[in-house]
């Protein structure tokens, strides 16, 4: 916030673990002052791609996963439709 941000939330989710969950939010969430929540919903769109392949290539680059193999390799039985 110090650098220009209005606030930030995030969700933390221990799926074996539930009790772990935590949602810490900071700031505000417009230029009323309201403050954040972290059990509002908002709508991501496109920002997720850059994470999401900065994170891809670097288990590529630590050999966990491998581009040339199907996704389905990777992910438990029955999460995407049969072909």
């Amino acid at each position: 916030m110090d650098s220009g941000a209005p606030g930030a939330f995030a969700v933390i989710r221990d799926h074996g673990n539930p009790g772990l969950d935590w949602s810490p939010a900071v700031g505000k969430a417009d230029l009323d002052c309201t403050p954040m929540n972290a059990d509002w919903r908002f709508r991501v769109g496109s920002n997720t791609k850059m994470f999401t392949s900065v994170h891809v290539m670097r288990l590529v680059e630590r050999g966990r996963i491998d581009l040339d193999k199907p996704l389905r390799d990777y992910l438990p039985q029955g999460t995407l439709p049969e072909r």
